[in-house]
């Protein structure tokens, strides 16, 4: 974790964290603490996986309540150079979320508010994004 993300007041927050939470197996909290605890965004990319996963009226109801708590961001035509340098690297070739990760990680780099993901962390790390990690959420 950077000294950035160490004084963040807000966190990007990725998908695996959402899902959890929907499936019940959010046991620590851990999405709780995060919004008590900072001011808590979602990509655009993030809420359309999710709505994606939902399967049926109810689960589409529990991801719309859900993102509801977030404040949405959007990626403007200066984000797509960073995307672009981003879905190069190594680390995300062959991945076939790669391009949510990579919009989330220029997300990151140009708004300098770091991620949130369990799943995730390593990967953001070795795309040198800043990250929190979820053990530092009290």
């Amino acid at each position: 974790m950077s000294s950035e993300a160490l004084k963040a007041q807000a966190i990007l927050v990725e998908t695996d964290l959402l899902l959890r939470f929907l499936c019940g197996a959010d046991t620590d909290n851990l999405l709780v603490r995060a919004l008590s605890s900072y001011r808590c965004y979602l990509s655009v990319g993030s809420i359309a996986e999710l709505l994606s996963r939902a399967g049926n009226d109810e689960e589409v109801r529990a991801a719309e309540t859900l993102i509801m708590l977030f404040q949405p961001l959007g990626i403007p035509m200066r984000y797509a150079p960073t995307i672009a340098r981003l879905l190069a690297h190594p680390a995300l070739l062959h991945n076939s979320e790669a391009m949510r990760i990579a919009q989330n990680g220029a997300i990151s780099k140009e708004t300098k508010v770091p991620v949130l993901s369990i799943r995730y962390s390593s990967l953001y790390s070795r795309l040198d994004i800043s990250t929190i990690m979820p053990n530092s959420i009290r």
